[in-house]
């Protein structure tokens, strides 16, 4: 096993002072992902243990959004000699679900820099563009996500096992330089797994602003799964 955390969310009561704002925050610990890193033509793993927090809000119900990243870590819970601290800023404009997202700060591997994503939704699936500039060098590319689940979810149940939600990939190329080399430490995070606004915010969609946008798909949906449930009530009655 590459991960193994155990992550706590709670809901942050701002809505009761100020309605168009929402939050959350995530307290994990534990062994995050086997990192590969390819420096120099040496490629090597790295292990990492420790705890972290995530804190998000929302904004002028949606759009905008910040979130600070803070995480302690090391070869062990008795060495924890690494930190990770990053802001997240983003600014949405929905009538083209079009995001721009600015984070900067403190990455893995003491790599101080800054990262600009701009990516669109179309549908379910989501293409951005992004800049990532630190002390370790520069990056810039495409990436595109697209979910893997199926669009039914699974009945609740206390266990049960979970595929990788989400595929991304990217294609990189070096900026700023006259040497094309790639190195996978620019502009690292941390692997969470969990984050806030993918979890739990429906990858950074749940929000009144998109929620208008997107009526008729998510009529469609309610009608599709209330068809299922009163067809599985009468099923049931009937038996």
């Amino acid at each position: 096993m590459d991960r193994i955390l155990v992550h706590q969310a709670l809901r942050l009561p701002l809505e009761n002072w100020l309605p168009s704002v929402a939050g959350m925050t995530q307290f994990s610990v534990g062994r995050f992902a086997v990192q590969r890193i390819d420096t120099s033509r040496v490629t090597f793993n790295i292990q990492r243990v420790g705890v972290a927090n995530e804190t998000a809000v929302t904004l002028l119900e949606g759009l905008m959004f910040f979130k600070s990243s803070i995480a302690r870590l090391g070869d062990s819970f008795s060495n924890l000699d690494q930190w990770l601290a990053l802001g997240d800023v983003r600014i949405r404009y929905p009538p083209w679900d079009l995001t721009l997202s600015v984070t900067g700060g403190l990455f893995l591997d003491n790599d101080v820099g800054i990262a600009t994503d701009l990516g669109r939704f179309f549908g379910n699936t989501e293409i951005g563009l992004f800049l990532r500039h630190s002390d370790n060098g520069s990056l810039a590319g495409i990436r595109v996500g697209f979910p893997l689940t199926p669009a039914k979810e699974l009945k609740p149940m206390y266990f049960r096992p979970r595929l990788p939600e989400l595929f991304n990939y990217e294609q990189r190329t070096t900026v700023f330089t006259d040497r094309n080399f790639l190195r996978a430490d620019i502009g690292r995070t941390l692997p969470f797994g969990h984050q806030i606004e993918r979890v739990y915010w429906n990858r950074d969609r749940l929000y009144p602003v998109y929620i208008e946008h997107h009526v008729d798909t998510l009529k469609q949906a309610v009608r599709e799964w209330v068809d299922d449930v009163e067809e599985s009530v009468h099923t049931q009655g009937r038996k």
